[in-house]
């Protein structure tokens, strides 16, 4: 029965992340990833190398794209990690707290969570990452479990740790989060608390530190591998365009507050009224898991489960906006814990109802909100290829656009334009990305340095310009007027949110040189 019910919720979980799931055009980051996995897999390596990416995402990508190279084949690999991370939260939850109810909420929330959809239907790291976390997680609570490990289930953990620091350096923090709770279980504990942490496992289990440490251990000289490697490539001649690479400044971390807002009940919201109604149902979620474990210490009930569950959310204060995929396992963990054991079981289907719906009614906002698609950089691109002759330039005012402009069209000639000592108004300093995780980086190793303005429009017959009205008005609004400043306007394409404007080079009524003013016709 346990395993039937975990292969529907699987399924359905699946089925959720299919939805739409080549609607939106590709970001950056994924277009980034998407160009990576056309370069031959050495090369590909080197460039993480030099950007400081761990591989491991890259490299399983590569080998998927014989799959196609569409935004849906692109983003399924993901989708199928997010459908898996249901089955491990299924298995998580039984080995922490039996063949109850809880392992079926769990698993119910991780899959209708809309911030764990939305991971899922991104060609990113994050959904592979909060994966191999749960994974790593449930095989060292079934050797806690077991009270022994053999080198089989030790060598499990060891690769499964492995895995999770080539896809993200964060889980050091899982690492250090899994050394602690050993600790604290081998260790006694002030009373009332040491009696409910025994109760948590019926009796305090043995601790084999050995078997931990060494496959602790072996997966970090596995990673050290890498470090080694990318302590050893060329860096870039010229600092970042941009944001930076990987891992570069940006938001603020967030608070486990607002962590639990955004992993339980969605991303986004239509309007402030559901923002605060969003806001409010997080409040009394979080009070219901505090309120829980304060009666279980109280009441001396177990709480080993729960406690595994609060030390897996340690790191999450330090961690940045583009991170934090693991954290939702135990998030959602906690959560059914808490809602299944605070009273009746009315009270617990209630609350499940309540919060399934919270994230159904998320989900869909999510998908119905303009934003949610984003600029038709596909539909354009498209456009601007068809259009395209010899000769042809397309300047770029920023690295995100022009990743994903190369990954719908790698044929087209491209310039990213940088800080330019060009004639009035000067250009503005490219922003720094939402979310901090920049692929300024990655597009300088695969394209090259931005160049200035003058240098760039050298020899080109039509000059294209594509301004995405989502991105810095004021820098797009400068390269425009230094080309208008050369050349007049020939043509112009609106798609929205995406304006395409072209210049012609060659016109002699248009032209002039870089000390000029305008030559009237």
């Amino acid at each position: 029965m346990a395993k039937t019910s975990a292969l529907v919720l699987t399924l359905f979980g699946f089925a959720l992340r299919l939805i739409q799931l080549d609607a939106p055009s590709v970001g950056p980051a994924e277009a980034v990833n998407g160009l990576l996995a056309r370069r031959p897999i050495a090369e590909a390596i080197l460039l993480l190398a030099q950007n400081a990416r761990p591989p491991l995402y890259n490299i399983g990508l590569h080998l998927w794209a014989v799959t196609g190279q569409t935004d849906f084949a692109l983003r399924l690999l993901s989708a199928l990690a997010g459908a898996l991370t249901v089955s491990v939260v299924f298995a998580l939850a039984r080995e922490l707290f039996g063949g109850n109810r809880i392992p079926f909420v769990a698993a119910l929330l991780i899959a209708l969570a809309p911030y764990q959809i939305a991971n899922a239907q991104s060609a990113q790291a994050t959904a592979w990452f909060g994966l191999t976390c749960a994974a790593a997680s449930w095989s060292l609570a079934r050797i806690v479990r077991l009270a022994r490990g053999s080198r089989r289930l030790w060598a499990g953990y060891a690769l499964l740790l492995a895995a999770a620091l080539y896809l993200d350096t964060s889980a050091l923090f899982l690492i250090a989060a899994h050394g602690l709770w050993l600790w604290l279980n081998a260790r006694p504990l002030p009373s009332p608390l040491s009696h409910a942490w025994e109760r948590g496992w019926g009796v305090r289990p043995r601790i084999d530190w050995a078997g931990w440490i060494k496959s602790a251990g072996a997966a970090c000289a596995a990673f050290l591998l890498w470090l080694v490697i990318v302590a050893t490539s060329p860096r870039s001649p010229l600092p970042p365009t941009g944001s930076g690479g990987e891992g570069s400044g940006g938001e603020a971390p967030l608070s486990p507050l607002l962590s639990l807002h955004r992993f339980l009940l969605g991303a986004t919201w239509p309007d402030p009224l559901w923002a605060a109604f969003a806001l409010l149902m997080t409040l009394a979620f979080a009070s219901i898991i505090a309120y829980r474990i304060v009666v279980a210490i109280r009441r001396g009930e177990p709480i080993g489960a729960p406690g595994f569950c609060l030390l897996l959310l340690s790191p999450l204060p330090y961690l940045g906006e583009g991170s934090g995929g693991e954290a939702a396992p135990p998030l959602i963990l906690l959560a059914a814990w808490a809602i299944q054991t605070l009273g009746p079981v009315r009270v617990g289907r209630a609350l499940v109802a309540v919060m399934a719906a919270m994230m159904l009614v998320g989900q869909a906002a999510y998908h119905l909100d303009p934003a949610y698609a984003g600029p038709p950089t596909r539909e354009a691109t498209t456009w601007l290829e068809d259009e395209f002759q010899p000769g042809d330039l397309v300047l770029q005012t920023s690295p995100e656009t022009l990743a994903i402009t190369a990954y719908y069209a790698p044929s087209l000639r491209q310039v990213l334009i940088a800080n330019s000592a060009d004639p009035s108004p000067p250009l503005p300093s490219p922003p720094d990305p939402v979310g901090g995780r920049g692929v300024g980086g990655e597009v300088e190793s695969l394209y090259g340095p931005a160049q200035p303005l003058a240098k760039a429009l050298a020899g080109a017959r039509r000059v294209w310009l594509m301004l995405t009205l989502t991105d810095d008005i004021a820098r797009q609004v400068a390269v425009r007027a230094q080309i208008e400043h050369r050349y007049l306007k020939a043509a112009q394409r609106d798609f929205g949110a995406i304006q395409i404007l072209r210049f012609n080079v060659e016109a002699v009524a248009s032209l002039i040189s870089l000390n000029e003013q305008v030559v009237p016709n």
